[in-house]
């Protein structure tokens, strides 16, 4: 494949921009062609490239406002509870970054971030079951107990709905978790705990 040519344009202050990128893989070493565009421009002068006086420019006075820095959160109950499990039609999507917060007296969807906060002392599910090479498994953290996706279940436990979703000859226990709103969680190899147990 022949190389194809980049095109980079440089200021007189030495900065560049790509104008053309590269099309395609490059086979050989491409051809480089570097162009500067002049300037009239003088720190002395008074005046811009496009000969604009800057005694005419009116400047704005401005200022900064700190930011909150804490994240707006939405009410756990503005997600709704958790009565169809996850997934997209669900309405607590967890591929959307939401999972179920299992407490003692409910199941409600929140989002991933909001977990450490929201369900502390509780059991927040992301995930229920491992898809390809995304491992779904729980770990006990100072927060509670969570189920989330990883590289790798190290640590913890694999999570399951079903014995499919656990290695060859490991069984899958599950458990139905709350009173108002019950949520099917499980675990290869032993049995999962409810908020109702931490």
């Amino acid at each position: 494949m022949a190389g194809s040519r980049l095109l980079l344009v440089c200021a007189a202050f030495g900065t560049c921009t790509v104008v053309s990128a590269l099309l395609g893989a490059c086979a050989t070493v491409a051809e480089l062609d570097v162009t500067y565009a002049s300037s009239d421009f003088s720190e002395d002068s008074g005046s811009d490239a496009s000969g604009v006086d800057d005694a005419s420019r009116t400047v704005r006075e401005s200022s900064v406002e700190p930011v909150d820095a804490q994240a707006p959160t939405s009410a756990a109950s503005d997600l709704g509870p958790c009565d169809g499990g996850l997934g997209e039609s669900s309405g607590c999507d967890d591929t959307a970054g939401l999972g179920c917060c299992l407490g003692k007296d409910e199941a409600v969807c929140i989002e991933l971030v909001e977990a450490p906060v929201r369900c502390k002392g509780d059991v927040f599910v992301a995930c229920r079951q491992s898809r390809g090479d995304d491992m779904c498994c729980w770990r006990t953290t100072a927060n509670g107990r969570i189920a989330a996706y990883a590289a790798d279940c190290k640590g913890g436990a694999i999570a399951c709905l079903d014995s499919a979703g656990c290695p060859d000859g490991v069984t899958c226990l599950t458990k139905s978790c709350g009173v108002a709103n019950p949520f099917l969680i499980g675990e290869c190899g032993r049995t999962p705990t409810c908020p109702e147990e931490l």
